[in-house]
């Protein structure tokens, strides 16, 4: 087999482009001020990590029915062995970034919905320095994750204009390879340098600042339900008099 399968195909640019969206709403967040919307994009932002893990459930337990292509003869031992070392990180911090914040949702004193559809269990009770803990956590993964991103960027580069061998085309298509291949990375790793250059900037999100975000977006959550639970009691009271 010289080609992933097509399922295979499809989840995996699937997750790509959802990691990559959930960046740039990552970026996007911290700069809102409005309440509802911080509210809103919150949400958001929990949804499509709900919907993260579920692909990344359905693309492990494809890769076990479908496997991986065979290796690539120019590829040396060092390079097959960094890959799936590669690989292998993609897939655990995938699963860990939607996990982490669940959890720190959870620890937040809050569930977790799926575009109001359905709220997935709560894991822990509410603790707010466990809440700060996987906070931490939650970014250091995102960090962790970008790395390894931009790392399996870099060995496409490597394979596609150095080595000039088939390793992008068993993802995409051999005729894709042979003719947008140097555009398509071109594009991933402009937006790549991007998202890196907001960061170190100043102008995409911190972890203090993430923290501050979610805080404020939790109490503005936690301050209408209150107010729900105050206007349900005023209705009471004035339906009795």
């Amino acid at each position: 087999m010289q080609q992933y399968a097509l399922p295979l195909k499809v989840v995996h640019f699937c997750v790509a482009f959802l990691v990559l969206g959930l960046m740039a709403l990552g970026l996007y967040m911290k700069d809102i001020q409005v309440i509802e919307g911080l509210i809103f994009y919150y949400n958001l932002h929990k949804s499509l990590g709900v919907l993260l893990l579920g692909l990344m459930i359905v693309r492990i337990v494809m890769r076990k029915i479908f496997g991986a292509p065979d290796r690539l003869d120019n590829h040396s031992n060092l390079e097959f062995n960094l890959a799936r070392l590669v690989h292998f990180a993609f897939y655990a911090l995938l699963v860990a970034m939607p996990v982490s914040g669940w959890l720190m949702s959870n620890a937040a004193g809050f569930s977790v919905e799926f575009f109001g559809v359905f709220a997935l269990p709560d894991l822990l009770g509410k603790d707010d320095e466990l809440m700060v803990i996987l906070q931490d956590v939650h970014f250091s993964v995102g960090v962790a994750l970008f790395a390894i991103i931009l790392l399996h960027v870099i060995g496409l580069v490597k394979h596609h204009f150095f080595d000039r061998d088939e390793t992008l085309g068993r993802m995409t298509s051999s005729k894709l390879n042979a003719s947008l291949g140097s555009g398509f990375i071109a594009a991933v790793f402009f937006v790549l340098l991007t998202v890196a250059y907001l960061w170190v900037s100043g102008l995409g999100v911190h972890n203090d600042t993430h923290g501050d975000a979610h805080g404020a977006a939790h109490e503005a959550a936690d301050g209408d339900t209150h107010e729900a639970a105050l206007g349900e009691e005023d209705r009471g009271v004035h339906s009795k008099n």
